[in-house]
């Protein structure tokens, strides 16, 4: 027991002059469990707590990992690398976790166990800003893999059609019934591939970080007055009426372009899932804007997949085509200004989109 304590208090020291936090784990012998006995003070620096504040095991997990289903998942996972490590005899054994400190964000640590003996040292070594890189980089690649498919495909598929259409005018090839469907189709084709190219545009330079944001005060009833009548064609297609009551809405200054992109997606949508003879409502309710319509309405399955930015795009009422990023798009540039987009939809009545500003 003597030359126990004489390795433990040795690592004590050692710990302490360590720059990593660190925490110094006893392995009970008869169940080869673990017992915390010593945390350095770059360890309660960083997490906020002392071996007070966490006597036993249980208690680190419960306030390290808050949501139960991680915390059952990353114990389950250490526990058999820790035992897996000790039965071969090896010298360390690491992890990467999410951990939440005391009073702060999660954060990414790499977790080292070194073993020494009947205990073992478990260093924090923090790789947060290492894991967010390659999340954003695998979402740039996953990106730049979608928008190579976009134009590759769905941009095709209109210009496409339009250079077919204007080869059976040349050839004077259409009956007048074929001619007033032709020109329909042409109509469609052409707000398809412009809608495309917008969209295109705004992602390239949301992913690109070409955006820079200049808040300014706006005057939304003019601002959806201009964005409506850029659709007055589309509208009087579908008969669609449209109400706008923001004459008296004021709110936190807000980069008016970014505000124009976010309403036209939300806009171009409705219009698009809103049968003949519809309804689009533009109003304003306790510092909220409120897009509302009377079209065919979403399931919940869609607006958590919209949430999770899983949305793949369907068709209109009338076979309206997209490429499935406008709703994402609303969602990055509504960050970018603070607003927070949310869905209220019922299947066959309609659908609220609820800018939180």
């Amino acid at each position: 027991m003597e030359s126990f304590f004489k390795s433990r208090e040795d690592l004590v020291k050692v710990a302490n002059f360590l720059p990593y936090p660190f925490i110094i784990t006893e392995i009970e012998t008869f169940d080869r469990s673990f017992k915390s006995i010593f945390f350095n003070e770059n360890l309660i620096q960083e997490f906020g707590y002392t071996t007070q504040d966490i006597p036993d095991v249980d208690t680190w997990y419960l306030l390290l990992y808050p949501d139960e289903d991680y915390r059952n998942e990353i114990r389950n996972a250490w526990n058999i690398k820790l035992h897996e490590a000790i039965s071969k005899n090896e010298k360390e054994a690491k992890i990467k976790a999410r951990l939440k400190p005391k009073d702060k964000e999660e954060k990414w640590y790499e977790i080292k166990a070194f073993f020494f003996g009947d205990f073992f040292i478990l260093a924090f070594v923090d790789i947060n800003n290492e894991v967010i890189l390659q999340e954003k980089l695998t979402k740039i690649n996953l990106n730049n893999e979608r928008m190579l498919s976009i134009l590759g495909h769905d941009l095709r598929n209109p210009i496409a059609n339009l250079s077919a259409i204007s080869c059976m005018f040349e050839d004077n090839d259409v009956t007048d019934e074929e001619f007033k469907e032709m020109v329909k189709l042409i109509y469609q084709e052409s707000n398809l591939l412009l809608g495309m190219i917008e969209t295109v545009l705004n992602w390239t330079k949301l992913n690109f970080n070409t955006i820079e944001v200049f808040p300014v005060a706006i005057n939304y009833q003019t601002l959806v007055t201009t964005i409506v009548d850029f659709y007055k064609s589309m509208l009087h297609h579908k008969n669609i009426s449209v109400h706008i009551d923001l004459e008296n809405f004021v709110t936190k200054d807000c980069d008016v372009e970014i505000m124009t992109v976010i309403i036209r997606n939300v806009f171009s949508n409705a219009i698009k899932f809103t049968p003949q003879q519809g309804k689009i409502k533009f109003y304003h309710k306790d510092n909220k804007l409120i897009i509302e319509d009377s079209g065919v309405g979403m399931p919940q399955e869609k607006i958590t997949s919209i949430k999770a930015n899983n949305y793949v795009s369907t068709n209109g009422t009338e076979n309206e085509k997209g490429i499935g990023m406008g709703l994402q798009l609303v969602k990055c540039f509504g960050d970018m200004n603070r607003c927070e987009i949310d869905f209220e939809s019922t299947l066959g009545i309609g659908t609220k989109v609820i800018i939180h500003f």
